[in-house]
């Protein structure tokens, strides 16, 4: 019995990896809106070029609340946030400030503009867990972007590890709202990685 149960964790730990690593990417698409995961800074190009090509009417960028930045940043976020004459930019600060805050925000964004279909953009490493946590929230039509990024050996395993908590989490919790006991996700939060300055 002991040795099945090693098995069998052996064989979710080796699907995970892959997964995490070897995600199903979704190639852009005409939508509603674009939906850019934080921290925004890294996605900052890619979600730009894409909003340029006139791959949505409407851009959301989830972005820190200002009393948790510093002021160079908090002025950042101001500009990327001003209204544009080329589209609509709309900025939201998710609560959690989690992917599943995101997800969350995700649904009432949605509900409030009557989006029915959404690009999201995150990292390669991202994506797998991006999708299970959206589609928990929101039934609409949603495709997953990635957006270009160099990681070495080390950040890849650290994104296995960091992500594989994230999947870890899916499959105890239910439902779009359902979250950890707080020490656990305390726990958890200890191990995210620290967002660059936005626009440094």
């Amino acid at each position: 019995m002991l040795a099945a149960g090693a098995g069998l964790a052996a064989v979710v730990a080796l699907a995970a990896v892959v997964l995490i690593s070897f995600p199903r990417v979704d190639e852009a698409a005409p939508a509603d809106a674009l939906l850019v995961l934080g921290p925004v800074d890294a996605r900052l190009d890619t979600a730009r070029t894409l909003m340029d090509a006139g791959i949505a009417d409407t851009v959301a960028y989830s972005v820190p609340a200002a009393a948790t930045v510093d002021e160079a940043t908090a002025a950042a976020v101001g500009e990327l946030c001003a209204p544009r004459t080329d589209y609509e930019v709309l900025c939201f600060t998710p609560d959690p400030f989690t992917t599943q805050g995101e997800a969350m925000a995700l649904r009432g964004l949605a509900a409030e503009h009557a989006w029915t279909s959404v690009n999201v953009l995150t990292f390669d490493a991202h994506v797998t867990r991006t999708r299970w946590v959206m589609e928990r929230c929101w039934d609409g039509g949603l495709r997953v972007l990635e957006y270009p990024r160099p990681a070495g050996p080390l950040q890849r395993a650290f994104d296995v590890g960091y992500q594989g908590l994230g999947v870890a989490k899916l499959a105890v919790t239910r439902g779009c709202e359902g979250q950890l006991p707080a020490p656990v996700q305390e726990f958890m939060d200890g191990f995210k990685p620290e967002a660059p300055p936005l626009g440094g």
